[in-house]
């Protein structure tokens, strides 16, 4: 294994992988110097962050106790001489600015003479001599072609979590403790020497030297020793270290891995290492003496206690960040003594030690520490990715989303979604595994979505886009959109729409939004010089077999339309031109907005009757009704608008109904047009005034009768949501279509015709989203005598109310919306005394 290094800004490289948080610094009092290679750099300065020093022996000059050197990453090419000191209190410190583990600064050498209490953390070089120095420690520090001496009686020096590899051929050992040094800690280090390496030098060498702890280093040797002692040196340790011995360049056989001279033999303790070699290599040589066996060993010396023989095989584990770690199943997993000396809290990359739930603790201490430099240790990944697929939406304001939790390690835990809307959801698991999270919103829209998952003491967190399928309803005050006879939405041109022509209408310059899923408009075709009809379709689509309105020649005849787009092809399915007008009365939109909530069919006004609001007694020629509908009945104070059936009778001359919010101008636009002597149904969604009421106004020059059924209303919290669909045609009496057994036959008096809408709805990842109610343009044609048409449910009590009045031989048509019974059916009923043909196109539906 090779750890990826790479001094930043400079251009060298000296070999490796792994990009990984660095560690935490604590500035100690005493204030900071800087050195950096940059324009602004002097050594005659102050060493500020804005002017640096230019190399690190200008800091080390300078440095005094309690202070801190931050060393931009580069290659100073330069011999460091320190000989300032801090104090036990308040160290010098020399640090990397780099925030990129195992990524520091280089120097050529770096000697330390007479100094006390210093820290380098991050600092490179060819070779390291501390002499006659108390307290030095470096920590995450890179040797390479070079060594680390600690001499002259040096005390308390430590070398952890640092790199010594590329030894050449023919040098001794990269690290040595001699001449009377004490409290050497060398710890939680890799070392190695290149595969050509003919060296027959021990990697590590204590000569002399008292209380050296040679502790969970990870070792790789060729031709040498990995730990060599003599010199009489006494109270040492080796303890915890992994050794291996890999395939050398040359012809070379490997000495024992541990080599300890007869005068230092007594005085040495080495224990719990695990070696990784070949079947003939020796272990120890322990006094002049070579054992192969470590029973042997164990026997004749009564050292190498928890030692052992296997693989020491190491994976890079992409969970975590690409570190290399034991491999599972290795015997250097959980089985280190804790308690030696100079035994560290964290491992080579600074990571805690972790107790693997699947293998039996062996070790002391805490009794889950591995062996060597590396500790395989639980990492944990969460997904969906940053950039990868956000939340799936199901239903009107349901979203899910598919968490994966990645683990090296089966350990339990939680995933945690803070959905964006004030609420929380919790589920468990187990390893790792993907876990379905779900949530229904209040409001359809757009949130972010944060997920939390913890395990084991890690957490790891991601945030998601969630956007509801559903749209919702803006009412608007009606607003004249077209009119051929005056130009309106014609770009000026006033021409009427010709025979088996099309008038195109865009409103995306109307409406407000881009998101727009649907749009409510009433149309009226205006003096037709013959029968015929109109279909509504979005442009750019095929024409489909259905229609929006039917009209007779020279009629004024109104209906409306639920469409999926803003943009809008209007066909003339007469042989002769027809002038159009066309009022928007609101929008469906994917966000907030408001959900419709269907209602059994209720009457709220009849003018022909008397109630005690008000007496018997049709609408004046030019005047107003006005009728209360939030907080009234079943519709709650917060609704904004209603869907409304509003039938118009007994007029005796031409006109035309307005319906609007009470309280505000009545608009230029019509819902229904009507002639003398005829009853005129159609269907407005209108928004409500202040107050909760809609107004009514008659545009005609004599008195007319109105009847007003509430068929739904809207309102911000709650309801329904919406989606269309292309124009379908689902019940045609003249052809069968959607009749039982596709037998063409007309409704018969007070019978009842039926149309499956079961299909309306998508599949999603909870099974089918099933329509709650259809919007549905309904049409009456070739009636034998006058009558109504009422559609709800099927397989609920038909509602004293009507969608549709007609009279005998007359074609109309409606927008209804019902709900669907249990059998998702809608019933149509003909209450005439004679029969019906009827005909219902499906324009989009509601779903929860």
């Amino acid at each position: 294994m090779r750890i990826a290094r790479f001094l930043a800004g400079t251009g060298v490289i000296v070999l490796g992988v792994a990009v990984l948080p660095g560690i935490a610094h604590a500035e100690p009092a005493g204030g900071t110097l800087y050195v950096s290679p940059s324009q602004a750099c002097s050594d005659s300065g102050t060493g500020s962050e804005a002017a640096p020093f230019c190399t690190v022996q200008a800091a080390a000059d300078v440095a005094a106790a309690g202070q801190t050197v931050v060393v931009h990453p580069a290659a100073y090419r330069e011999k460091v001489t320190i000989t300032r000191s801090g104090t036990a209190a308040a160290p010098i410190t020399f640090r990397t600015s780099s925030k990129v583990a195992k990524a520091g600064f280089f120097v050529d050498t770096l000697a330390v003479t007479g100094a006390s209490h210093l820290r380098f953390e991050g600092a490179q070089g060819a070779n390291i001599v501390v002499s006659g120095s108390s307290d030095v420690w470096f920590d995450n520090a890179l040797l390479s072609l070079g060594t680390l001496h600690v001499t002259d009686g040096s005390t308390g020096v430590s070398l952890t979590r640092s790199e010594i590899y590329n030894r050449s051929s023919g040098t001794g050992s990269p690290i040595v403790v001699d001449k009377g040094s004490a409290k050497t800690v060398i710890s939680g280090n890799i070392a190695y020497p290149p595969t050509d390496s003919q060296s027959p030098a021990p990697l590590i060498s204590v000569d002399g030297a008292t209380g050296t702890a040679v502790t969970g280093n990870t070792l790789r040797v060729t031709c040498g020793a990995a730990v060599g002692v003599g010199g009489k040196a006494t109270t040492t340790t080796v303890e915890n270290n992994v050794v291996t011995v890999s395939p050398s360049g040359g012809s070379c056989k490997p000495p024992a891995l541990v080599r300890v001279s007869g005068d230092s033999a007594a005085q040495t303790r080495s224990a719990y290492n695990l070696f990784d070699l070949p079947a003939s290599a020796a272990v120890y040589d322990w006094a002049g003496t070579s054992y192969s066996s470590l029973p042997a060993f164990r026997s004749a010396t009564g050292q190498g206690a928890h030692d052992l023989t296997g693989s020491a095989d190491e994976r890079s584990n992409s969970l975590c960040g690409g570190r290399y770690a034991p491999a599972e199943g290795s015997p250097a997993i959980d089985s280190a003594d804790a308690t030696a000396p100079g035994a560290l809290a964290t491992d080579f990359w600074g990571t805690a030690r972790a107790d693997d739930p699947g293998v039996a603790n062996s070790g002391t201490g805490a009794g889950y520490h591995d062996r060597g430099a590396l500790e395989l240790t639980n990492c944990m990944d969460l997904g969906p990715y940053d950039g990868g697929a956000p939340a799936k939406a199901y239903g009107a304001r349901g979203v899910w989303v598919p968490v994966t939790v990645y683990q090296n390690w089966a350990l339990p835990g939680k995933i945690t979604v803070d959905w964006g809307d004030g609420t929380t959801s919790s589920d468990q698991f187990t390893g790792t595994q993907t876990v379905p999270v779900r949530h229904s919103y209040d409001r359809p829209g757009t949130y972010s979505a944060t997920i939390t998952a913890t395990a084991g003491g890690l957490t790891r967190t991601r945030t998601v886009s969630a956007t509801t399928e559903g749209s919702q309803y803006r009412p608007v005050a009606p607003t004249r959109v077209l009119d051929t006879r005056n130009g309106t939405g014609t770009g000026g041109v006033t021409a009427a729409v010709p025979a088996r022509g099309v008038q195109h209408l865009d409103l995306t310059g109307v409406l407000p939004t881009a998101d727009v899923t649907g749009v409510v408009v009433n149309i009226t075709a205006v003096n037709p010089g013959a029968d015929g009809f109109v279909t509504a379709y979005a442009t750019g689509t095929e024409r489909p077999a259905t229609s929006a309105l039917n009209f007779t020649r020279g009629a004024v005849v109104a209906n409306l339309a639920t469409l999926n787009s803003g943009k809008i092809d209007l066909f003339n399915g007469a042989s002769a031109a027809t002038d159009l007008v066309v009022d928007l009365e609101g929008y469906y939109l994917k966000g907030a907005g408001d959900g419709y909530h269907p209602v059994s069919p209720t009457r709220l006004l009849d003018t022909r009757a008397a109630t005690a609001a008000r007496p018997a007694q049709k609408v004046p020629a030019g005047g107003t009704v006005t009728v209360k509908v939030a907080g009234s009945g079943s519709v709650p104070k917060e609704a904004t608008a209603a869907a409304l059936n509003v039938t118009e009778a007994d007029a005796t001359a031409a006109g035309f109904i307005t319906a609007y919010p009470a309280g505000t101008e009545r608009p230029t636009a019509s819902n229904l047009n009507f002639t003398a002597g005829a009853i005129v149904p159609n269907s407005a969604v209108v928004p409500l005034g202040s107050d909760g009421s809609v107004t009514f106004h008659n545009g005609s020059s004599a008195p007319v009768s109105l009847v007003v059924d509430l068929q739904g209303y809207y309102s911000p919290t709650g309801g329904l949501a919406f989606a269309a669909v292309q124009p379908q045609r689902v019940l045609d009496t003249r052809d069968g279509t959607g009749v039982e057994n596709s037998v063409a036959r007309p409704v018969p008096a007070q019978g009842v015709a039926k149309a499956g809408l079961g299909w309306l709805g998508a599949w999603g990842p909870f099974g089918h989203e099933d329509a709650k109610a259809a919007v549905l343009t309904t049409t009456v044609t070739r009636p034998a005598s006058p009558g109504y048409l009422t559609v709800y449910p099927s397989g609920v009590s038909r509602p004293t109310a009507s969608n549709l009045n007609f009279t005998a031989n007359q074609t109309l048509a409606a927008l209804t919306v019902t709900g669907l019974g249990p059998d998702a059916h809608a019933s149509f009923f003909n209450g005439s005394g004679g029969t019906v043909d009827v005909i219902s196109d499906v324009t989009g539906y509601f779903f929860a």
